[in-house]
């Protein structure tokens, strides 16, 4: 797959006119991490470097980035997703105002929030490598950069991960359970996350 890949292509345009793709027309799986305006460029940064040694292309991080993985104690996790991955499809970065929901992935900021993209057309049988690569980025971003996954999307965090990422959680959970004390349009991953350690918030 490398040797069809476009090097070093960028494109920057409206999203109504670059987002057009039909995602009824192929099969992918995709990761969506949002971070602050502030975290964008070093979000990238790091990005772009864990993809070089999930491809075999690099081995090892530049030294801020390796420096950052060590405090995290993560230095196995890195080291085991080297030459495992080939991300083959453009990185979409897009731009999301800022919003007064409670979890949102845009929610509780000032500043815009960046939603990086990284998507994967790998049939289900040949998904090991991708799912290593969005563990791996999902939980290293969002200890360095308070990077969000999208609910919607491969969200790999455990409750405990997810509910730190957002301010007013304990206000979500507390409007879930008196909305829906019984849990009728819970799933078993809503319930554990409504479930995680938390105090129970003022209603909003």
């Amino acid at each position: 797959i490398p040797a069809f890949l476009i090097r070093n292509w960028r494109v920057t345009d409206r999203s109504s006119s670059m987002l057009v793709m039909r995602h009824d027309a192929f099969r992918h799986i995709e990761i969506e991490l949002f971070v602050r305006r502030d975290q964008l460029a070093d979000a990238l940064g790091f990005a772009k470097e864990v993809i070089k040694i999930a491809g075999g292309r690099e081995s090892a991080l530049s030294a801020d980035n390796q420096r950052r993985i060590e405090e995290l104690g993560m230095q196995e996790a890195l080291a085991g997703l080297h030459d495992q991955y080939c991300h083959h499809f453009p990185v979409c970065v897009r731009r999301v105002l800022p919003d007064d929901t409670l979890i949102s992935m845009a929610s509780g900021a000032g500043e815009d929030w960046y939603a990086l993209s990284f998507i994967s057309y790998a049939k289900p049988a040949r998904r090991a490598g991708f799912s290593l690569f969005a563990s791996f980025m999902a939980r290293s971003m969002s200890k360095l950069f308070h990077a969000r996954p999208h609910w919607g999307k491969v969200c790999p965090l455990e409750a405990d991960e997810l509910t730190s990422l957002y301010p007013r959680f304990d206000a979500f959970r507390t409007v879930c359970n008196t909305l829906d004390p019984q849990g009728v349009f819970q799933n078993d991953w809503t319930a554990a996350l409504l479930e995680a350690d938390g105090h129970v918030g003022d209603f909003p």
